[in-house]
């Protein structure tokens, strides 16, 4: 990605930290904490970016719910529906100089797709984001406005053979003049690691993607 300096005032970003699943014994103890880290930092800098510009999703355990109440950025549920929403209705025809991507949690891969898992998948129905629908469709015309992306993706990307068939996130027109730069926390076929006892997650290999 080319050197650039963005405004904070015109700066958007989606964050994602789901602890709490519908899918019994994948709890994890972390994500929403980094989250809540990386509002945080968006909040603190010494032009901090607007409240209304940031869009939270998170689905905490018990214990790491005050993280959330801390903040002066309100919150959603981490599920699909919501999620969604924000991709397909309320950031689309954004204008600014900046979007930012923050997911932790689990994540899978199959047929070569990396998948997201959402906070309200359950064992009968494994409810999950396409990664890379969602970055083709953040390239394309509806995100014209928001031409400079940068994502951190702190989940696994192990294989599994068989997985919901997601949505596949809208795109008309490929925009040529869109930078995307992706930060991975796994490889294909890696296992993201999270530290329970610091309640983060662990970063050991980052891939990177950019166009």
């Amino acid at each position: 990605m080319s050197a650039f300096k963005a405004d904070p005032a015109r700066t958007f970003a989606v964050v994602v930290g789901i602890e709490k699943y519908g899918i019994p014994g994948v709890d994890l103890d972390g994500p929403v904490r980094d989250a809540c880290r990386f509002v945080r930092w968006l909040r603190r800098r010494e032009m901090p970016v607007p409240v209304s510009n940031i869009h939270l999703y998170a689905s905490p355990l018990g214990t790491n719910a005050a993280e959330l109440d801390g903040l002066d950025v309100s919150w959603k549920p981490a599920g699909r529906e919501s999620i969604h929403k924000c991709f397909t209705e309320t950031l689309p025809g954004k204008a600014g100089d900046l979007l930012l991507l923050f997911w932790g949690g689990h994540g899978l891969l199959t047929a070569g797709e990396r998948r997201l898992i959402y906070a309200d998948a359950t064992e009968v129905d494994t409810l999950n984001l396409d990664l890379d629908s969602l970055l083709n469709s953040l390239h394309c015309d509806l995100f014209a406005g928001l031409p400079r992306q940068v994502a951190i993706i702190d989940a696994c990307a192990n294989h599994v053979e068989h997985l919901r068939a997601p949505e596949v996130f809208p795109c008309e027109r490929y925009e040529s003049g869109c930078e995307q730069f992706v930060l991975y926390g796994a490889r294909p076929g890696e296992v993201a690691k999270n530290d329970g006892i610091l309640k983060r997650g662990v970063t050991e290999s980052l891939c990177k993607f950019a166009t």
